[in-house]
C-alpha cells in the first residue's frame, strides 16, 4: 500500500496527470476523462491514505497459536525496523534529489523538481 501511494503521487503529481493523459491518448487514441484524472490526482491517494490510517488505528500485535503466545516487544520492534528499512528509501531519495535540485528558493526548487 505504501508503494502504491508513492507510485500514484509520483506519476500523477510529478510526471503529471495531463502528460499521462497524452500518453494514454497516443496508445489508445482516446484521452481519459476528467474523472480519471481526478482519480489519479486526488481520489486514489486519499483512499490509499485513509486505508493506511485505518490499518494503523486497528493494529493488533501478532500472536502465535491463536493468541496463546504473544511475541516480545523487542521481536515486534525488529520486525517493524526491517519493514521500515525497505520503505524509508523512497522518501529519503526524494529528499536527496530535492536538496540537489538547483534553485535559490524552495519555490524555484519545487518548480524544477516537478520537471525532473
Amino acid at each position: 500500500m505504501y508503494l502504491a501511494f508513492f507510485e500514484v503521487i509520483a506519476i500523477a503529481w510529478f510526471y503529471g496527470a495531463w502528460k499521462l493523459s497524452a500518453n494514454v491518448k497516443s496508445m489508445t487514441g482516446r484521452r481519459p476523462g476528467l474523472f480519471i484524472k481526478l482519480c489519479w490526482l486526488i481520489i486514489t491517494p486519499l483512499m490509499i491514505l485513509a486505508l493506511w490510517i485505518f490499518l494503523i488505528i486497528d493494529y493488533e500485535p501478532p500472536t502465535y497459536n491463536n493468541g496463546v503466545y504473544h511475541y516480545p516487544g523487542w521481536a515486534i520492534a525488529i520486525g517493524w525496523i526491517i519493514a521500515a528499512l525497505s520503505i524509508v528509501c523512497i522518501p529519503c531519495y526524494m529528499i536527496v534529489v530535492f536538496i540537489q535540485t538547483p534553485g535559490a528558493t524552495v519555490m524555484e526548487k519545487l518548480k524544477k523538481f516537478h520537471k525532473i
